[in-house]
């Protein structure tokens, strides 16, 4: 019985995903979109908040600076780290 009930299942989203079942690299571009999608909406958030033109841009100039400086630490603790795998 269990095996039909799985025989069943499995036609069932086969069917529904158009005869065959989406692989991991078929989902990519969905995700890739959805993940455009998030920053867009962020974007459009930051671009509509109840703040003044000054105090919105002042604080995407302090976000990409932390950014900035974020990024340059992990660039530079692995440049170390390289160094010193090179030393060795």
């Amino acid at each position: 019985m269990a095996s039909n009930a799985n025989e069943l299942f499995e036609q069932l989203i086969a069917r529904a995903n158009g005869g065959s079942r989406a692989s991991s690299t078929d989902m990519l571009p969905g995700l890739a979109a959805f993940g455009i999608g998030v920053l867009v909406g962020a974007g459009v958030a930051l671009l509509f908040a109840p703040a003044s033109g000054d105090e919105l841009r002042e604080n995407i100039s302090e976000r990409l600076d932390d950014l900035k400086d974020s990024a340059s630490q992990a660039l530079g603790t692995q440049d170390d780290e390289a160094k010193v795998g090179l030393e060795t």
